[in-house]
């Protein structure tokens, strides 16, 4: 699976010339998720670690920024959500799902509402590449939601 994901993300790159986007400055990443539709929120710079929520997919995603120098020169990306009504699961379920899962990690928020995310380096990331890696992390967020139903862990 993580061989599948680095050969999609490359064959993205490839495919057109595509220019690397602005995803190390928070302004820049700002317009660049403009520009690509993602209709981002405000960024929200009141903490070390600027961050934003956009929408894909049916689904509302949050993205920080890591490594970042001042609330500059960011080194990568973590993009991520959760599941609202699967509260508390078991961590033995949540760390089996960890060794099964390639692409996105699993933990649990303050709320104890099941989360998930991956991270990017945002050295020469293209709109590709990010496309790529939120389309594979959409399809991971539907496997983990099955998943979660099949266990009988999704409850409100």
């Amino acid at each position: 699976m993580m061989m599948a994901t680095a050969m999609l993300l490359m064959a993205a790159a490839q495919a057109g010339g595509d220019p690397p986007m602005n995803a190390a400055d928070p302004a820049g990443l700002e317009a660049s998720l403009r520009e690509m539709g993602y209709a981002p929120e405000a960024m929200d710079m009141s903490s070390d670690t600027p961050s934003t929520v956009i929408s894909s997919g049916g689904g509302k995603f949050w993205i920080a920024m890591g490594g970042c120098d001042r609330r500059r020169a960011c080194a990568y990306l973590v993009v991520g959500s959760s599941f609202n009504d699967v509260i508390d699961p078991p961590l033995a379920w949540v760390n089996e799902q960890n060794r099964d899962l390639d692409l996105i990690k699993l933990w649990l928020n303050d709320s104890k509402e099941l989360s998930y995310g991956t991270s990017m380096l945002t050295q020469g990331l293209t709109r590709g590449q990010f496309r790529a890696t939120l389309d594979s992390l959409i399809d991971s967020e539907g496997t983990l939601g099955r998943r979660a139903v099949d266990a009988k862990l999704n409850r409100k």
